[in-house]
């Protein structure tokens, strides 16, 4: 199996974990004042905007506005007030809050698109250089990042691409920056060789860090620093930080096992057993003393506790002295002047700089400060032509398989689809004589497939006679045999974004294989085409289509009962006695093999 590289396993998720970060733009969260209830939302220094007014939590405000899902499961935009009043008329599979002055959203069967306040679209993203933007994030200090095809790039909030979809992952930006790994690794099998990048967030290249430098690297630039990290010669873990240039501001060090966060010049740094602070020149500004340590989001004051199973959290300085009162639950960030806290089980208060209470005019059961909505924003329009041309339909084969491919070439050429998860070991497909791998392809749910006479693994075996005569054959491997299979089928589930599209792709499908060779039957739903020496056949079972390329007897294969198939069809697809006699010894005849 080829091995993937550290490199790209350290980044190459970006948009399934990237997170948008608020800054000072919250307004109001939602909170419930009493358990089972509906939710409401208050203000960052404990006012009420309102109270129960939905079963499903909202989104937090941000620039007077913020989502709500309705009965039906769909976001709708609300403009922040005493009584919240919906904005619009759209509703919207996908929302996320309006960090930026327009907002990411998902309509059904659309791409994604940025809308204003008033709910009109500002821009959608459709395609970039000839390829369907897939996925995207919310906005994180100016830029959302976004997927086309295979690669990364970014926009700003105007919708302008600053960053070209070059890159296998970006991380989200802040500081000013983003770390990117180019594609050019993309097939680089040794971490050593390749490098990251990084960007400003307006596109430009502002350096590139060799890996080879540091064993791990960190994600997000604070305050102009980024952590790293380097073994020592036992294997112990070494943090430290590196500037945009790759430069040591802190070097790793023994004491510093790992390091949690960077604000105000500072970090918080964990010795092997606790947490404590350190500066940029590396001095400590507070000794590792804390089972739990993180910055309370505002300068100079930190979130502590001592034990993790026997006090509450207190809020300290960079003096280490101890501001608050008491000790609490659980506790959120400083937004303004004001941070929400647990005071006890089943009650939370507001509380200022100085730990003290801040009277508030209602019972707080719960609240939340980080609910953003959904994080990773799917286009939901299905582009049939990309499609159909991705699966590159050949008169002998599709996806880049044919029918004089052996084994292992077929093997091969699967696991170069992306998304693909296959062995390419022989051991791996003893007693096989088939092959078969779930694909995903532009959204679309998909299974490839191929079928061969006999099966395409054999033994490597040796013979080896003993001290006493006695001769005997032991298995020492497996070797792929060169032969070729009978059939090539895919099958295209009705699922997801393909649901819909089932007589469209099926259309273009039938109208693509008549043009390698003779019809020999048709309907609207299904046609065998004969194409020199090999069979296509292409049905619509009503919940998968499906396309076959092989040794077919197309005279015994009937279409009729596709005729009037639709998608709530559900249509038995089996070509048992449609086989080519000449290749039906070993042959598993269903379908979706």
């Amino acid at each position: 199996m080829k091995k993937t590289t550290k490199l790209l396993v350290l980044l190459v998720t970006t948009l399934l974990f990237a997170s948008c970060n608020s800054g000072d733009g919250l307004q109001y969260m939602p909170f419930l004042d009493e358990e089972g209830g509906n939710w409401g939302m208050i203000g960052t220094d404990g006012d009420v905007l309102f109270t129960k007014e939905f079963k499903e939590m909202p989104t937090v405000a941000m620039n007077d506005r913020f989502f709500a899902k309705n009965g039906d499961g769909k976001w709708e935009l609300y403009a922040t007030g005493s009584k919240p009043t919906v904005v619009g008329k759209d509703m919207y599979e996908e929302a996320g809050a309006f960090i930026e002055d327009v907002a990411p959203v998902v309509m059904k069967g659309k791409p994604i698109q940025f809308i204003d306040k008033e709910g009109n679209v500002a821009f959608t993203l459709g395609k970039v250089n000839g390829k369907a933007i897939e996925e995207c994030t919310n906005f994180s200090d100016g830029v959302a990042i976004f997927k086309a095809g295979k690669y990364y790039g970014c926009i700003n909030s105007s919708g302008k691409i600053i960053v070209e979809p070059q890159y296998l992952s970006i991380n989200p930006a802040n500081d000013g920056k983003m770390l990117a790994v180019d594609k050019k690794y993309e097939n680089v099998e040794d971490r050593n060789k390749g490098k990251y990048t990084v960007l400003s967030t307006s596109g430009k290249v502002i350096s590139e860090i060799p890996a080879k430098n540091f064993t791990d690297i960190g994600t997000q630039f604070v305050d102009g620093a980024l952590m790293v990290e380097d073994n020592s010669s036992d294997g112990t873990r070494r943090k430290g930080l590196i500037d945009e240039n790759g430069e040591y501001i802190v070097k790793p060090s023994s004491k510093i096992h790992n390091i949690k966060d960077i604000k105000d010049g500072m970090f918080i740094f964990y010795d092997g057993d606790r947490y404590g602070v350190m500066d940029f020149k590396g001095e400590v500004v507070i000794r590792a003393k804390y089972r739990t340590l993180h910055f309370a989001n505002k300068k100079g004051l930190f979130w502590a506790r001592e034990d993790r199973d026997k006090s509450g959290f207190v809020l300290i300085n960079d003096l280490d002295e101890t501001i608050s009162k008491e000790d609490f639950y659980n506790v959120q960030d400083f937004h303004g002047s004001y941070a929400a806290v647990q005071e006890s089980e089943n009650n939370w208060i507001f509380v200022n700089d100085k730990g003290e209470d801040q009277k508030i005019k209602t019972d707080i059961y719960h609240i939340i400060d980080d609910n953003t909505g959904d994080q990773i924003f799917h286009s939901q329009y299905f582009d049939t032509n990309s499609f159909i041309n991705k699966l590159d339909v050949q008169p002998n084969g599709f996806l880049g398989l044919n029918l004089t491919m052996n084994a292992q070439n077929i093997i091969n050429s699967i696991k170069k689809i992306e998304g693909a998860v296959i062995s390419t070991e022989p051991s791996d497909h003893t007693y096989e004589s088939y092959i078969e791998s779930d694909l995903t392809i532009n959204k679309a749910e998909v299974v490839i497939s191929t079928s061969f006479d006999e099966y395409f693994v054999s033994p490597i075996e040796s013979t080896t006679t003993d001290y006493y005569g006695y001769t005997y054959t032991e298995t020492t491997g497996y070797n792929y045999k060169n032969i070729n299979p009978n059939k090539i089928s895919l099958e295209i589930k009705r699922e997801g974004l393909i649901i819909g599209h089932m007589s469209e792709v099926t259309s273009k499908l039938i109208e693509k294989t008549k043009a390698f060779g003779k019809v020999v039957k048709e309907n609207k739903n299904a046609v065998v085409v004969q194409v020199g020496s090999y069979t296509y056949f292409v049905a619509n079972s009503g919940q998968s289509v499906y396309i076959i390329c092989g040794h077919l007897d197309a005279k015994n294969i009937d279409i009729s009962q596709y005729e009037d198939v639709t998608e709530d069809s559900d249509v038995s697809v089996d070509i048992e006695n449609a086989i080519d006699s000449t290749y039906n010894d070993y042959v598993d005849t269903t379908i979706a093999r």
